[in-house]
């Protein structure tokens, strides 16, 4: 009777509550979380982002792009006074974070917060997990493939969308013919590219309107490294003799590649 009582206290410890807490917090982080591919609130200046028990931020972030913070979640581990969650960065920037290098998010304890708050406060406070917010921090050119927006399957000639000005969007083909370029700029290397010796080509997504001016841009295929930028802001410069139909001109959409090459 003593022992059955003796492990029936044990059961009952703190330490034994706080162990199946922890298990329960990990269960639901890992479920959550693990294996996915997320954006951060802030990227760290070298490669730990700490937070405090009420998910405050207590170190320093980095002040460039958006698109450097997404990062890939590979690993949680949940302690009595500390939360570790691990992750691959994704994205290139200048202050020598690079692709695959390890980003470390540690969340100090003691925590008081049930398991499923904590989780709603991690997500909240660490990540951006909400689509509406994504696309207010996501660029224009970037939404589609940051948000998960599969392209539209290719097909030839008929409309393809339509214009805020009520102009209808055509695709090249069956009696579309594409727009041609009369006056392009050649895009600049990013200094990160052309440290890395990073060279590829990035396609743009374009609708040309019947003026022959672009109205939209959108990545098509991505290359990293500050590239895509460099690609935009030459492309939008780009002016063309506009795509025509049955004689008229018409706004379409095309894709165009944008190459670099260190010589």
């Amino acid at each position: 009777y003593l022992l059955v009582l003796l492990g029936l206290l044990v059961l009952a410890s703190p330490e034994s509550a706080m162990c199946s807490k922890n298990k329960e917090i990990e269960g639901q982080l890992r479920s959550s979380l693990q294996d996915k591919v997320l954006l951060l609130r802030g990227l760290p200046t070298d490669n730990s982002l700490a937070f405090d028990s009420q998910l405050n931020l207590t170190s320093e972030i980095h002040p460039g792009p958006w698109y450097a913070a997404e990062i890939e979640v590979h690993k949680i581990q949940v302690k009595d006074k500390e939360i570790k969650i691990d992750g691959y960065c994704l994205a290139y920037v200048d202050n020598g974070i690079n692709p695959g290098r390890k980003i470390e998010i540690k969340i100090a304890g003691p925590f008081t917060q049930d398991a499923p708050e904590l989780l709603a406060l991690i997500r909240n406070r660490v990540f951006v997990m909400q689509s509406d917010e994504l696309s207010l921090l996501v660029p224009k050119p970037w939404q589609d493939l940051f948000l998960g927006i599969a392209p539209a399957k290719k097909s030839l000639g008929g409309p393809a969308g339509i214009l805020p000005t009520g102009e209808l969007i055509y695709r090249v083909g069956s009696g579309v013919t594409p727009p041609r370029p009369i006056h392009v700029v050649n895009p600049e290397y990013s200094e990160e590219a052309r440290s890395a010796k990073y060279q590829g080509v990035s396609v743009l997504g374009i609708i040309v309107n019947q003026d022959g001016r672009i109205v939209e841009i959108h990545i098509a295929r991505p290359l990293e490294h500050g590239l895509d930028q460099k690609a935009i802001e030459a492309v939008r410069q780009w002016t063309f003799q506009p795509a025509f139909l049955d004689g008229r001109p018409v706004a379409v959409i095309v894709n165009v590649e944008v190459s670099f090459n260190l010589y």
